[in-house]
């Protein structure tokens, strides 16, 4: 069994396929953050069914973690997520590396 296969067994099992699906969501919206992507498109570069791309993007609009555009219809990265990385920064000492 491969470790793609082993990873989606046990996250099956302990109940945590949809946060894994909905980070892997955030990821690859991230990769495509300028021009974001359209739920066909993730589905085809997640190789998941589009019905289940597009409920945990809902979910990840209401929280704010991802917006989607409203004349292209692409989804891109939210506020939420930037909110959340400006609090992560602090942990990282940036600034400090930097200088």
């Amino acid at each position: 069994m491969d470790m793609e296969k082993r990873a989606s067994a046990m996250s099956k099992g302990s109940g945590t396929q949809s946060i894994e699906r909905a980070a892997r969501i955030l990821r690859e919206i991230a990769s495509f953050s300028v021009h974001g992507l359209r739920l066909s498109d993730l589905s085809t570069q997640l190789k998941l069914e589009r019905p289940t791309i597009h409920r945990i993007l809902g979910c990840l609009v209401r929280e704010g973690l991802v917006m989607q555009h409203p004349q292209t219809r692409r989804y891109l990265l939210g506020h939420g997520l930037y909110e959340l990385g400006l609090t992560a920064a602090t942990q990282f000492k940036l600034q400090a590396i930097c200088e």
